[in-house]
């Protein structure tokens, strides 16, 4: 249950705190890859709550009837950036966590679609 909360809870709280990450209806592709770490060390669990604040963040924009490019590109890159800092705290033979690797390999494909996007617009 104290596995569940650490993920869970502040992603509770982000998508309803008044903040900046608005409450988003996620698919059920989103809730797999956002489904939580197990046991992750401090520094990890919190770059990872990072990443996800600003992956749930990206996704209206991303989304969108008329996508924001520039705004998801932003929080996809930032997203990204704390992603790949968390999966380097892994060192060998310490497996990199398959829910971290979703993330990753997410922001990726999201920032491809995106840059399509914005070729696609000139």
């Amino acid at each position: 249950m104290k596995n569940l909360c650490v993920t869970v809870v502040p992603l509770l709280l982000a998508a309803c705190s008044g903040g900046s990450v608005p409450s988003v209806r996620l698919t059920p592709d989103e809730e797999r890859i956002l489904r939580p770490l197990i046991d992750p060390p401090d520094r990890v669990r919190k770059l990872v709550e990072d990443g996800d604040r600003l992956f749930l963040k990206g996704i209206p924009p991303f989304r969108g009837a008329e996508p924001d490019t520039a705004l998801a590109m932003d929080c996809y890159t930032k997203a990204r950036t704390a992603y790949l800092t968390a999966q380097g705290l892994y060192a060998s033979p310490q497996p990199v966590p398959p829910p971290l690797l979703d993330r990753v390999n997410e922001t990726v494909a999201r920032l491809a679609v995106l840059i399509k996007r914005q070729r696609a617009s000139r």
